[in-house]
Parts: structure tokens; sequence; C-alpha cells
């Protein structure tokens, strides 16, 4: 179950496929990794690392339609997605500075928020590279 990898995507810890966020002081590593496959619909982990660190692993964070090309590929949108939500979480600690959490809570975590509102802009650039990735 290997991947064909394109940039801006490289294998990071545990080989996982992965974008590289921000700068080494406040950025991060997004990573992802196929978890189950059904005959509709794929799982796939989110973990996300600051500072060598997870701040976020869920084994089953974003669910998938079936593909049938390349995994490289599918974790490209895998991706793309979960830096979509990450911005969202970034919006939402914007509006209120961390005070408190947004009404319908976060996508993942208040740390996580925190973090991709510090690296809202590597967050947008990564995603238009994701996109030419596709």
């Amino acid at each position: 179950m290997g991947y064909r990898l394109a940039r801006p995507l490289f294998l990071g810890a545990e080989r996982l496929p992965s974008v590289q966020i921000g700068d080494s002081v406040t950025g991060g590593v997004v990573s992802c990794d196929l978890s189950f496959v059904g005959r509709e619909h794929s799982l796939w982990r989110l973990r996300i690392t600051a500072r060598y660190r997870a701040i976020y692993d869920d084994r089953e964070a974003i669910r998938q339609p079936v593909r049938d090309y390349g995994r490289g590929r599918q974790a490209a949108e895998v991706l793309a997605s979960a830096l979509s939500f990450l911005r969202a979480d970034a919006e939402a600690y914007r509006a209120a500075m961390g005070q408190h959490p947004p009404l319908d809570g976060w996508v993942f975590n208040a740390a996580v928020a925190e973090w991709a509102y510090m690296n809202d802009t590597d967050i947008d650039a990564m995603t238009e590279l994701l996109a030419g990735a596709r």
C-alpha cells in the first residue's frame, strides 16, 4: 500500500504523506494515511504536528468516497480538505481570539485552531499548491 507522491507532498514522520506548513518556529506538518477501505468509502487518519509533537491525531478523521486512482492523489485530496477545515478553525479563532469556542465547536480542537490562526497565510499558500498537484 505505497504512495506515489507529487510535490508539495512528502513522506513525513511514520512515512505518512505530509505537507509542511510554515516555518520550524510556529509551523508544523499535516499528515494523513489511509486507515480503512470499504466498498463505498474510505477513512483517512489525520495527524497535525507542531514543534515535533502531535496536537491532533485521529485515525478516522476524514471520510472519502472510494477512488479509482492513485493513493498519492487521494492523499493530496484529503490534505486539501483538511487544510480547508483548518482555515475554518483559524477564522473561528480570529473572531473570538481564543476567548471562547465557536457556538458549533471546533472542527479539530482549540490548540489546532490557535496553530491554524498563527499559520493561516501558509495554510492558504499550501492549499493553492495542492490544487495544482491534483
